[in-house]
């Protein structure tokens, strides 16, 4: 009884780790604001990982 639950288990967790494959290729940006006279305000957005845009 005990050995059936743990496989029982062991193949649940190893169909759910194989479920949905991570993706890999992420990109992270950083967003900076600047902000100026009169409450006006610029926002740009820099990537984080080397890739030239």
């Amino acid at each position: 009884m005990k050995a059936s639950i743990i496989s029982t288990i062991v193949a649940t967790l190893l169909a759910a780790s194989n479920a949905a494959p991570v993706d890999t290729a992420r990109q992270f940006q950083a967003s900076i604001t600047f902000y100026g006279a009169a409450g006006a305000s610029f926002t740009q957005l820099f990537p984080t990982d080397d890739q030239i845009l």
